[in-house]
């Protein structure tokens, strides 16, 4: 099961965000979310809450298609940070 949470205009510099991200990929989802609330970064809040959302969605998919739903097995396969717009 594949799922997919996008979070935009988050007001963090993408190399600070970046830097927390980087440091999740390949984790486990429940093992990253662990990490990301007690991470001293600013960037881990707004992370942690997309991969909440993440683990969220694959949870409404799996029920919407009448499959078992296991949270241990979610692994975070891909992710990055892109730059929004800047403020002027």
């Amino acid at each position: 099961m594949e799922a997919k949470a996008q979070a935009r205009y988050i007001r963090i510099t993408p190399m600070k965000a970046r830097r927390v991200v980087d440091h999740v990929r390949g984790m486990r989802a429940v093992e990253a979310v662990d990490v990301l609330r007690y991470a001293p970064q600013a960037a881990a809040e707004p992370v942690r809450k997309l991969l909440e959302s993440a683990m969220a969605n694959a949870r409404q998919k799996a029920d919407a298609a009448g499959e078992r739903f296991d949270i241990d097995a979610l692994h975070i396969v891909e992710s990055y940070v892109n730059e929004g717009p800047t403020m002027k």
